[in-house]
């Protein structure tokens, strides 16, 4: 009897009310060519900050021509609250006691990347970032996320990726016409 009893606390003590995992909200690869070869490869990616984070440790480069690849180790610059709340309004990155209970973290890394394959021009950039949330009702829920760029090292100009203007965020209030512009710049 008294085992019975200590199973059944054992389960309660060890459920979660709330659980969740690490769940990736959306990535960029970007790139900055240094020069012929050496680009500095930078992966954002977006964190619900209701889960536990992991962190992507490389990215992948990959020729096009002959498959050879290699895996760099990226470098944290570090992470920053991007929700969109009013001002003075407090998120679920800052406290998980908010009554705003939504909060998105944007995270930065870098690496740093030779792409000498011979006479090979075209490139790939990628990364893993693990599993989407099990709540999103679009088809991808519990799919991981993978991210890729395509690169063109042999362009006669320095070649620099586009770059996003403004964070994909998508926390939007019900009833409420919203309009998105995901604007990009790209400058050589």
């Amino acid at each position: 009897y008294f085992k019975c009893i200590l199973w059944f606390l054992a389960f309660c003590l060890f459920q979660c009310y709330h659980c969740f995992a690490s769940d990736p909200n959306g990535a960029e690869i970007t790139y900055r060519q240094q020069d012929k070869d050496t680009f500095i490869v930078y992966l954002i990616y977006y964190i619900d900050c209701n889960g536990v984070t992991s962190t992507p440790s490389y990215i992948t480069e990959q020729a096009r021509c002959g498959g050879l690849s290699n895996n760099y180790s990226l470098t944290s610059l570090g992470s920053y609250d991007v929700t969109p709340v009013s001002p003075g309004q407090c998120d679920a990155c800052q406290s998980s006691s908010c009554s705003f209970k939504f909060g998105i973290r944007r995270y930065t890394s870098e690496a740093k990347v030779t792409a000498n394959y011979g006479n090979c021009c075209e490139f790939t950039f990628s990364a893993y970032l693990g599993l989407r949330a099990s709540s999103i009702s679009t088809g991808s829920a519990g799919k991981g996320l993978y991210i890729e760029a395509y690169m063109n090292k042999c362009i006669e100009k320095i070649n620099n990726s586009p770059v996003f203007s403004m964070p994909p965020l998508t926390l939007i209030q019900t009833d409420v016409q919203t309009n998105y512009s995901y604007a990009v710049t790209d400058t050589a």
